[in-house]
């Protein structure tokens, strides 16, 4: 029996994203629907929309429109298969087919329960379905001072009050979509200092806004990360790695790609891939810092380093200090970190001298081409590239750094002095240096 068309499966996704389109969308490249819920859109993590066609293909078969249909037509519009047809048609009505790039657009704006936060004005206004918000806070922002939080941070930082003032900065930064710092902070130092405590609180309550990553993601291993790991990160604003193993060596490539802005081409599993736009911070916490195995200006002004070395006593250690904390301050600390995004909005990152002091000291120990050359090198005459390549190599063996520079990777870092090559018909000789008497090894 075919059915007329006005109850045709076609004509059933029209009425269907009439009907919803005002509060579905469906994104084809992220293969997700989202339900506006009131205050902002939310994922449909639990195939709603799949009952919700269901329910409306049986609501269809009892129609004016039905009433000349035999019981097997009307069988038919409600089965699960018409519904699944007309979910999926409605998906493609350009009241419901959103596109990536729509999504969490506006980089001040923060969701909280209740509405959005607004940076610019300061204030929480009320949400609406044009602003496409999907992230949201855990807790909305409340007037008070947060005194364990400031408690904590006062003794994490030693009373530093420009370190205190670095970390709220760099909290309120992280709320927003805005990257242009270019930069990413690493709290480092023994255990039980806080810094664990710090970047999980944040975490927690930036809520949708936070992702927290394995340390791997971002460390130099064998084989890369499947794409659908960077996925999770899209329209985050802060990127948690909670501890770094000791012993790691920074994936440098993918640190300045991910802290630079612009785009990064992902892919959810068994997706298309498509251009995330990077809206997110990187905050890291560890022990001691990974190894850099090239030291530059372009790591040099993206890395705060951030020390921490005022250790809790064992008998002052309590277990449960962070949830009792935000049980009781939650929402004052949450506006603390708004206040951060208000005030970085005008002020800036700062630089204090707690961190670019920690932040000279760490290039000067970590630069091993700079030892080499002062070690190994005069910097006169020439000396063939191969006979200086070997050298180094074998200075860094001796040196422990088992992790040895590949000759492309060393002669960047010799471009990147001045270091300039003069060619002959047999060799490549490295201007302005020789090897000191007795520095071949």
């Amino acid at each position: 029996e075919p059915l007329p068309v006005e109850m045709g499966e076609d004509a059933l996704g029209l009425k269907f994203a009439a009907v919803h389109g005002e509060d579905w969308r469906y994104v084809k490249r992220w293969g997700k629907w989202f339900q506006y819920d009131g205050e902002g859109w939310r994922e449909d993590e639990v195939d709603l929309i799949d009952r919700l066609a269901v329910e409306f293909c049986r609501q269809a078969a009892n129609w004016p429109e039905a009433k000349s249909l035999s019981m097997d037509g009307k069988r038919r519009i409600a089965q699960r298969r018409t519904a699944g047809q007309v979910r999926d048609l409605a998906r493609h009505d350009r009241k419901i087919a959103a596109t990536v790039d729509q999504w969490d657009a506006d980089p001040y704006i923060v969701g909280v329960p209740g509405g959005v936060f607004c940076v610019d004005t300061g204030k929480v206004i009320a949400g609406d379905r044009q602003q496409y918000v999907t992230k949201r806070c855990k807790v909305a922002p409340a007037l008070g001072k947060p005194q364990r939080w400031l408690d904590h941070l006062a003794r994490m930082m030693e009373g530093d009050d420009s370190m205190v003032n670095f970390l709220h900065l760099y909290a309120g930064y992280s709320a927003t979509g805005d990257v242009s710092q270019q930069c990413f902070a690493f709290l480092y130092g023994m255990g039980q200092t806080g810094k664990g405590t710090f970047l999980l609180t944040l975490g927690e309550l930036l809520g949708d806004y936070a992702v927290f990553s394995e340390a791997s993601t971002f460390l130099k291993r064998q084989g890369d990360k499947h794409l659908s790991e960077l996925a999770r990160f899209t329209n985050a604003r802060l990127v948690i790695v909670d501890e770094v193993p000791s012993g790691s060596i920074w994936n440098e490539e993918r640190i300045k790609r991910c802290t630079g802005g612009g785009k990064l081409t992902v892919n959810f599993m068994q997706r298309d891939p498509f251009d995330m736009e990077i809206k997110f911070k990187l905050a890291f916490a560890g022990n001691t810092k990974p190894q850099l195995r090239r030291v530059g200006k372009e790591m040099q002004r993206r890395v705060r380093l951030v020390k921490c070395n005022s250790m809790v006593p064992d008998e002052q250690v309590d277990q449960h200090f962070r949830e009792k904390m935000i049980a009781a301050e939650g929402p004052q600390i949450m506006n603390w970190i708004l206040e951060g995004a208000v005030r970085w909005r005008t002020e800036g990152l700062p630089m204090p001298d707690g961190i670019s002091d920690a932040t000279r000291d760490y290039m000067e120990g970590e630069d091993l081409i700079g030892d080499w050359l002062s070690e190994c090198t005069e910097q006169t005459g020439e000396t063939r590239r191969p006979d200086a390549y070997a050298n180094f190599k074998a200075w860094s063996i001796k040196q422990g750094n088992d992790h040895a520079w590949s000759p492309q990777a060393w002669w960047s870092a010799l471009e990147d002095r001045g270091y300039g090559i003069r060619r002959t018909s047999d060799a490549r000789w490295v201007k302005g240096m020789s090897l000191k008497l007795g520095s071949t090894l």
